[in-house]
């Protein structure tokens, strides 16, 4: 993650999960979509990569509470929740 202090947002109605750059992808993928389940996008997000430890497990933790369906990334592929 590129960006500390960015801002991650979950809309609940349609279950969208805007992740800023916690969820960050190089390369061509502009306007890609991949499925993935959640719990596999929560892990392989940057949120172990925070600086402090402790807040990198609460947002991973807050983050397995949440059910979204989609995931609206900042930098990267989208990603459709399957499973």
């Amino acid at each position: 993650m590129h960006m500390w202090e960015g801002l991650l947002f979950f809309e609940k109605k349609r279950g969208i999960f805007f992740s800023s750059d916690l969820m960050f992808g190089m390369g061509e993928n502009h306007g890609q979509v991949i499925e993935s389940s959640w719990d596999a996008a929560v892990k392989s997000s940057g949120a172990d990569t925070l600086p402090n430890q402790e807040s990198g497990q609460k947002l991973s933790s807050d983050l397995s509470e949440i059910e979204p369906k989609f995931v609206a990334s900042g930098h990267g592929f989208c990603i459709t929740i399957v499973g």
